[in-house]
């Protein structure tokens, strides 16, 4: 596998920051294209040594962009991702960390 450069991901600045700062805690391995409303990351938790994926998405200052990482958070299922961590950039980004789910 190549190694992953954070510096040269096409992300807003703000995104490559938060990359930087949780790559002590996760060792990144690729990027997914930018997607609809945000950008996707894979990794491994460097403590826990399980796969991660990371979900940067747009929020705008509006509450109801959390939605997704909010309603997976209270589902308790072995069918659906739990939520591992949440936080906020700035007022535009958030992210959330949930296991890596290989499905093909």
């Amino acid at each position: 596998m190549t190694k992953f450069f954070i510096e040269q991901i096409d992300a807003p600045n703000e995104i490559i920051e938060q990359l930087k700062s949780l790559s002590q805690d996760i060792k990144f391995h690729r990027e997914v294209t930018k997607g609809g409303n945000g950008y996707l990351f894979f990794g491994e938790n460097r403590i826990l040594k399980i796969k991660v994926a990371v979900k940067f998405y747009y929020w705008g200052g509006e509450e109801k962009y959390h939605a997704e990482p909010s309603t997976l958070a209270t589902i308790n299922s072995p069918h659906v991702l739990n939520v591992q961590n949440a936080g906020l950039i700035d007022g535009e980004w958030a992210y959330f960390v949930t296991p890596y789910c290989e499905i093909w």
